[in-house]
């Protein structure tokens, strides 16, 4: 299945929100003309636009410029709240099509995170399980640390908000920080224990967040993949590529899917049977 990661949806009461905080038209905030609204002659297009490309799934999110940021915190946090109610309702009237990202009233920590508490409450109420994941300062100044992390799980002690953590965010922030990063994400792991929930897996030099292939970069992966078998640890594993930086992804990336599963293989293999001499 093709799934669209990059997919904006602007439903026009969010449109209307984001005027009042502007000052802008809500017109002004279409992307004409691509079948971006709630309109039902919008859905029905975007629909028939991923049959034709044969997109089985679409995760939708607001574009960049887009996003429920304003000076205000109110305004922005109920930006948020009609941004992330009506992605909800797409995705329940066409469930095997959609699936949403949650949108957050940044720069407003405390509005965020009673945003996420508010989803974390109807999560609870379906069984679906949030995650949160720390990004490297570059590109976040609300997530960053382990301590940043554990504060909103703390804050938020619910099962059904857990952690993706991700092996080239924590190696970056450990290189800022000063720490060794195998050291630095043992200590993430075992700090999550149960509410880890998710691991990215992507290798990078320690300066950059490039989202290179397993292997292809300086981390220590096996140092990192053996203090997450340590633990126990039997969820999802999965290899984020997005060659970031001076990393140029190539026109087809299929080759560097099966470079990424056979070096983890290697890894994984390794480290088990480590564990059992």
């Amino acid at each position: 299945m093709i799934i669209d990661v990059h997919a904006h949806y602007h439903p026009r009461a969010y449109n209307e929100a984001l005027a009042r905080i502007t000052g802008r038209p809500a017109g002004g905030f279409a992307m004409a003309p691509h079948p971006d609204t709630d309109d039902p002659g919008h859905v029905e297009r975007r629909l028939e636009m991923m049959d034709e490309a044969s997109v089985g799934l679409q995760v939708i999110s607001p574009a960049a410029g887009r996003a429920p940021y304003a000076a205000d915190a109110a305004a922005a946090a109920d930006a948020a709240r009609i941004c992330n109610d009506l992605t909800a309702q797409l995705v329940q009237s066409h469930p095997s099509r959609f699936k949403g990202f949650v949108s957050l009233p940044l720069p407003h920590v405390d509005a965020a995170i009673a945003e996420v508490e508010r989803l974390v409450r109807r999560a609870e109420e379906r069984g679906v399980t949030i995650l949160i994941e720390a990004c490297p300062e570059d590109y976040s100044n609300t997530i960053v640390t382990l301590e940043d992390t554990m504060r909103v799980l703390e804050r938020i002690p619910s099962p059904r908000l857990q952690v993706l953590l991700d092996t080239g965010h924590v190696a970056v922030t450990a290189t800022q920080l000063g720490r060794d990063p195998v050291a630095y994400f043992r200590a993430h792991v075992q700090a999550f224990g149960a509410r880890l929930g998710h691991v990215h897996v992507d290798d990078n030099h320690g300066d950059t967040d490039a989202h290179l292939v397993p292997g292809a970069g300086d981390l220590d992966l096996a140092g990192m993949l053996a203090a997450l078998q340590a633990s126990g640890y039997d969820g999802w594993l999965s290899v984020e590529l997005g060659i970031l930086g001076d990393y140029v992804l190539p026109e087809r990336a299929e080759h560097l899917l099966c470079e990424s599963r056979a070096y983890l293989d290697g890894i994984l293999a390794a480290g088990a049977a480590e564990r059992a001499r």
